[in-house]
């Protein structure tokens, strides 16, 4: 036997080995110039290295097939394991049912497709079709150019996108990510943290009481962070036993936590910083102290009261504070009095009484 090129001696010797402990089995064995050929039906194509398996194939330049049913279509390309395919140029398909037909993709696990190119996908009906893409997980989906989906049911749509722990990335939210069960990232640059979150609100959302102002303080300049959601909505996504299944997501809100005082305008108010912006002293004109607020020791909100004369009421949004026409009286007396002061309270009225060549008058306000 004439044996040149790679495989060599070393080759002729593993092909000698095989048929000897095959040769039972009615395995096939050829070594053909620098190919290697063992099992019925293998079929190894012009400039293939190894075919191994029944029913195999390596058609591709460079290419290597071993297992029961794999094949090796593009050049430098490897499929292993069982009925798995790789077609695309240099690419490698690994395990069961796999498929790599981009070109530089790679497929591993079972039931996998890289279809991307330079894609890669792992673990159980995993799908990579975006370019640049990587799925990892059961039932995960990276269809966006250069995304990322990670765990069980992560769908990354979006261009340069990344899922993760069942998130979703949408395909018009590029540049996002959504992490969490059901966490869904709708807009490009959003951010959906935890379960149940949707980041939904675009850029340029005027703030509750901005009062006009424009500014990047009281206006958004890109599209939102979310931690929870407003609306219910629906989630769909695969079982592990391969069933498409729709959930209903309810309204979910989280608390915040740990978070520092802010310095700047665009910066987040932690309760702290806000009692103390509520907090407050009253002085009179001598500056002498007539009250204090303090909203730090405060167990809960302040109550507003009037009295002496004053009225609080609340319209609208505004909190109108006028004088009582109900409240507050005034005494009436006479000098030299021959009775005591009398009690003028609202709405009394006085009387005034001429006679003994004695006139009153009076002129508005003045008597």
């Amino acid at each position: 036997m004439k044996t040149k090129g790679k495989f060599c001696a070393a080759r002729a010797l593993l092909a000698l080995a095989l048929a000897v402990t095959t040769a039972e089995a009615g395995w096939g064995i050829v070594v053909t110039g620098d190919q290697l050929q063992i099992g019925s039906a293998a079929l190894p194509g012009v400039g293939a290295l190894v075919v191994i398996g029944s029913d195999s194939q390596a058609t591709g330049a460079d290419a290597i097939a071993m297992g029961k049913g794999t094949a090796a279509i593009g050049f430098s390309s490897i499929a292993m394991g069982q009925q798995t395919t790789a077609s695309g140029g240099s690419s490698t398909a690994m395990g069961g049912e796999t498929t790599a037909s981009g070109d530089y993709s790679t497929a591993m696990g079972w039931k996998t497709a890289a279809s991307g190119d330079y894609s890669t996908a792992m673990g159980g009906e995993t799908t990579a079709s975006g370019f640049s893409s990587t799925a990892m997980g059961s039932y995960t989906i990276a269809s966006g150019d250069y995304s990322t989906a990670m765990g069980y049911a992560s769908q990354a749509k979006g261009e340069n996108s990344l899922a993760a722990s069942g998130g979703v990335a949408e395909e018009a939210a590029e540049n996002s990510f959504a992490a969490g069960w059901g966490a869904h990232a709708k807009l490009a640059g959003s951010v959906a943290l935890g379960s149940a979150a949707t980041a939904d609100t675009p850029a340029g959302e005027t703030a509750f009481l901005a009062g006009g102002q424009t500014e990047p303080a009281w206006k958004s300049t890109h599209n939102a962070v979310a931690v929870g959601n407003r609306t219910p909505y629906n989630y769909t996504y695969t079982k592990l036993n391969g069933n498409l299944v729709t959930e209903t997501v309810q309204v979910a809100s989280r608390q915040i936590t740990g978070v520092a005082g802010g310095t700047h305008g665009t910066d987040a108010v932690n309760v702290a910083q806000l009692k103390r912006g509520l907090s407050f002293r009253a002085f009179d004109s001598s500056g002498a102290l007539l009250g204090a607020l303090d909203m730090e020791s405060a167990a809960a909100a302040p109550a507003f009261k009037a009295g002496e004369g004053l009225k609080l009421t609340v319209e609208g949004q505004n909190l109108v504070l006028e004088l009582d026409g109900a409240g507050g009286s005034w005494n009436l007396d006479t000098k030299p009095g021959a009775q005591p002061p009398a009690a003028v309270n609202p709405n009394d009225t006085v009387t005034f009484t001429s006679g003994d060549n004695i006139t009153i008058t009076r002129d508005d306000k003045n008597v």
